[in-house]
């Protein structure tokens, strides 16, 4: 219960973010969903919206040849991270869905769709997350995912819950909705950040240009 009310706190200071950034984060989601209608540059354009995102949150401004510049030193953990993804997503579609789906017991599809839901809350906090580390690997920023959402359920289905809603917003007032998909990057950078000082760490800004190894 109290982390849900931590989460609203964050729910209202995101729409004052996201005014203030507005226009960067516009910018961002519409390069994003021009990425993603390439699906190559899908997780490049992701890396885009986070770091813009990121960004705002600090209230720090950043210009398109840092983004970019970011972009690139994040590539290929932005590679790593589609990669298992790709594998994750796909043993669950083939279990819940695929041609033998019908052989998968009740249980176990109930089981699969349980740990799909794990899987996608996990990547929501996953780049804000790889931002503050000061080591950028793969596994240990989804265990620090998976440890958000363990450590607080409340507070993450909550933040979880109203990017839902958000994306079916956006979903509803396509194309002109798309102005919001930034608001979605950054409630996960606010959420991130939220936590961190709940748990007593200090949140480091400043890591993110530290270049992954």
């Amino acid at each position: 219960m109290v982390g849900a009310f931590r989460a609203l706190g964050v729910l209202r200071r995101v729409p004052v973010l996201w005014i203030g950034a507005i226009l960067a984060l516009t910018l961002a989601s519409i390069a994003w969903a021009l990425a993603a209608v390439t699906v190559v540059l899908f997780p490049f354009g992701t890396v885009g919206l986070y770091v813009v995102a990121y960004h705002a949150v600090y209230r720090l401004r950043i210009a398109p040849r840092e983004v970019l510049t970011l972009v690139r030193a994040y590539a290929w953990l932005a590679v790593q991270w589609t990669a298992i993804n790709a594998a994750v997503l796909g043993g669950l579609y083939a279990g819940l869905y695929g041609p033998d789906a019908d052989r998968v017991s009740g249980a176990l599809q109930a089981v699969l769709s349980i740990v799909g839901l794990i899987w996608l809350g996990m990547q929501f906090f996953f780049w804000p997350l790889a931002f503050e580390q000061a080591h950028k690997r793969l596994l240990p920023t989804l265990r620090s995912a998976a440890y958000l959402l363990a450590a607080t359920p409340g507070f993450a289905a909550t933040i979880l819950g109203a990017a839902v809603v958000v994306a079916l917003v956006i979903n509803t007032l396509f194309p002109y909705g798309l102005a919001l998909v930034g608001g979605v990057a950054l409630l996960g950078a606010e959420a991130v950040r939220d936590r961190l000082m709940a748990f007593g760490a200090t949140p480091q800004p400043a890591h993110i240009e530290r270049h992954p190894e």
